[in-house]
Order: C-alpha cells, then sequence, then structure tokens
C-alpha cells in the first residue's frame, strides 16, 4: 500500500472556476445567465488586475494568488 506525500499537487484553480461558473451557479444555485455572466466577468476583471497591476500571468494564477499577499492596497494622495 502505497503512503500519501506529503506534498500534494495544488488544486487547478481554473478547473474549479470553470466548474463554479458552468455547474455551481446555475445547477445548484440555480442562478440566471444574467447573474452568471455578472460573476464572469467580475472575476475577468480581477484576473486582468491581477496580470497588469501585480504581474501574475493568466496561466499561472493559483489559489495561492488571492491570497493577502498579493493584493495590492491603493493610497489616496492627500
Amino acid at each position: 500500500m502505497m503512503k500519501n506525500s506529503k506534498k500534494q499537487a495544488a488544486p487547478d484553480f481554473w478547473a474549479y472556476a470553470r466548474s463554479f461558473l458552468h455547474t455551481y451557479l446555475p445547477k445548484v444555485r440555480n442562478l440566471s445567465q444574467h447573474t452568471i455572466a455578472s460573476y464572469k466577468q467580475s472575476l475577468t476583471f480581477y484576473i486582468n488586475y491581477m496580470e497588469t497591476e501585480i504581474g501574475i500571468d493568466r496561466q499561472n494564477i493559483t489559489f495561492d494568488c488571492l491570497s493577502r499577499k498579493h493584493q495590492k492596497l491603493s493610497r489616496l494622495d492627500a
């Protein structure tokens, strides 16, 4: 019997995002297509933000990228 390795592969962000948008929201939550489109648009905006402001390529986005250390705080100039 093989032991589970202590270091497991990170969950695939894109597979979960796809499942969330195409299965969970419409089938489990029974949300309208307009609401789902809003979720998709918000996710797209956030991914674009991570690419342009933080410098993380789209294909390299993982759940770790959603942590606070990757959040950029904006300062208001007084």
